[in-house]
């Protein structure tokens, strides 16, 4: 039977507090009895931590059956956290840790406003960490953990630098909203953004609260009915241009105050959180601790039980101070090509490196050619310059899943580009970039970008995109950096109709080896707002006959970041199994 009993806590918390074995599934009485539960498997307490303005932000702590005091995980976003069931804590709780979810300001049962991605997360997370710090469930030494906006929210709460928070492991992480999420090339991704604040935020702090509420929380009602619907969308449908309401929301403007220990998950084709902004945080990052592990696979990848195995490592050495040797090897892991069955993901295998980008890379120049090439030789010159058109906006091509993708892209509307069948294996690491010179009949279109992989029998392998909108194709020199491109994103710059004009641009980071037989290929067509699965940037409705221009004057070429070297030691994944890296069979 569930016991109840009033915490007394230090003056800046008011609690509401339950604890006693978790109930999930188990049927119970209209007072929220268990019943038939043969043994206790954790405690629970619920209650509410009071900021320093007053708002009090709901949370729940799981903790060991066996008294003492715990290292303490905490999870901290508008989500599902201060509701989190049992199953979700387990693996945590089964390796000696505490775990507190709390919800941010306006969500599920927390008090106040809510507003994507407030400067406010990181002073209220360091108060939720101070306070789970001085617990007397706690050993004081407390870690930040969680995938999307718990991952930002760690971020933001290690710039503020509580005495009690020793190490953070975020995945799914941007250094960007505005470029990586809400807006990618300049383009309104509208079934993300509108998704996620109509549907998928507010369902999840809904769901979050009736948890609490079945476990005897008598406020929430209340509180929920105070709060003001989630205005994400709408906000940013103001704010089109980077302006300073993305910049103050953004991870880049504080990841310079991050000095704890940090680990840091992300999947190449994360279909959220896109994986350019990983890697320009972990270069910025100035902690003296820090390690990344990129993976094939999408927004989930920081979920697997290989990427929690590594964060249950990580938070053991710097919170229990065990010497596993996490803190001695390479900071950079690389999954390559991980195979989910269930709830176990395998990589076909494993490298690692001293730093990021990879030191001693080769970069390898391939020209685009007018003949649909991919060169390493430059184009001849020609009268028209090596002039390719295509139709905008009547070819696209969808790479949610194996179904989207097997529809190849139309012909007519589209520029595809191969190479010759490799030699050999060439492993692409890091941020392939695009120069290509365009002319349109309009004052702006839309470019998508895609890298995928043809193997000998014509099976086609998605690899990774990127996005542009040709007035937003300004260069930021103060963010980019020799191997990424970063648009500035805040002035558009018209295109002249019918005059040629440089376009560059990197594509999202990756990882994928083109094996000895296999052929890279590059296409250049226009976004689709069919989500694939959640991503769908809306194209601009300007038709035109768009020209791609290949010549020593106009030079379009692909640059690809090559480890010198390194070869595929396992077989290809048969054509369709990596997850969010759909294949089309080869006809």
């Amino acid at each position: 039977m569930i016991q109840r009993s009033l915490l007394t806590l230090p003056a800046f918390a008011s609690v509401l507090a339950l604890s006693g074995p978790i109930d999930s599934g188990v049927p119970h009485d209209g007072d929220g009895e268990i019943l038939d539960l043969a043994e206790e498997e954790a405690h629970r307490e619920i209650g509410y931590l009071e900021m320093r303005d007053g708002t009090r932000l709901a949370y729940v702590v799981w903790r060991p059956t066996e008294e003492g005091s715990y290292p303490t995980l905490i999870s901290f976003s508008p989500y599902v956290e201060d509701g989190v069931d049992f199953n979700r804590v387990k693996p945590y709780l089964d390796h000696g840790y505490a775990y507190v979810g709390a919800n941010v300001r306006g969500t599920s049962c927390s008090e106040g406003v809510f507003s994507w991605m407030d400067p406010g997360h990181g002073p209220d997370g360091a108060e939720l960490v101070e306070w789970a710090g001085s617990q007397a469930w706690s050993t004081g030494a407390v870690g930040m953990i969680g995938i999307s906006y718990p991952g930002h929210t760690a971020i933001m709460t290690a710039a503020e630098r509580p005495s009690h928070l020793k190490a953070i492991a975020p995945a799914g992480l941007t250094a960007s909203t505005y470029r990586e999420v809400f807006m990618p090339g300049g383009m309104l991704n509208l079934d993300k953004l509108a998704g996620w604040t109509l549907d998928d935020q507010p369902g999840s702090g809904r769901r979050s609260a009736e948890n609490r509420i079945e476990w005897g929380d008598t406020e929430c009602e209340a509180i929920r009915a105070e709060h003001k619907p989630n205005r994400t969308y709408y906000e940013a449908l103001e704010h089109p241009l980077f302006d300073a309401w993305w910049q103050a929301r953004e991870l880049e403007t504080r990841i310079a105050r991050v000095d704890v220990p940090t680990l840091m998950v992300h999947g190449w084709q994360d279909w959220c959180t896109a994986s350019s902004g990983p890697s320009w945080l972990f270069r910025e990052l100035p902690a003296a601790e820090k390690k990344i592990i990129f993976q094939s696979g999408g927004h989930g990848a920081g979920g697997r039980d290989v990427s929690r195995a590594e964060v249950i490592r990580w938070m053991d050495r710097w919170l229990k101070g065990e010497r596993n040797g996490i803190d001695e090897e390479p900071p950079v892991s690389v999954f390559w090509e991980v195979r989910d069955r269930g709830r176990e993901a395998t990589p076909n295998w494993t490298t690692t490196y001293a730093d990021w980008p990879v030191p001693d890379l080769q970069e390898v120049t391939l020209y685009l050619t007018a003949d649909g090439e991919l060169s390493r030789e430059e184009p001849p010159a020609r009268p028209d310059h090596g002039e390719r058109s295509y139709l905008y906006p009547t070819g696209t091509e969808l790479i949610g899943n194996n179904e989207q993708f097997e529809v190849p892209p139309s012909r007519r509307g589209s520029l595809t580009y191969r190479t010759e069948p490799m030699p050999e294996d060439r492993t692409i690491l890091g941020l392939p970039r695009l120069t290509f010179h365009v002319s349109s009949e309009q004052s702006d279109t839309d470019f998508m970008v895609t890298l995928k992989d043809v193997d000998p029998d014509g099976n086609t392998l998605f690899v990774q995109r990127g996005y542009l909108r040709a007035s937003l194709r300004a260069v930021d020199p103060e963010r980019s950096t020799p191997d990424q491109i970063v648009q500035a994103f805040d002035t558009r710059e018209e295109l002249v109709p019918g005059r040629i004009h440089e376009v560059t641009m990197s594509l999202y980071a990756v990882g994928h080896v083109v094996r000895r037989g296999h052929r890279l290929e590059l296409s250049i067509l226009a976004p689709s707002a069919t989500p694939q699965p959640r991503w769908g940037p809306v194209p601009l409705d300007l038709p035109s006959v768009n020209r791609v221009y290949h010549s020593p004057e106009y030079p379009s070429r692909l640059t690809l970041p090559i480890v010198p070297g390194e070869t595929a030691p396992a077989p290809p994944p048969e054509c369709g199994v990596l997850q969010f890296q759909p294949c089309r069979p080869g006809e």
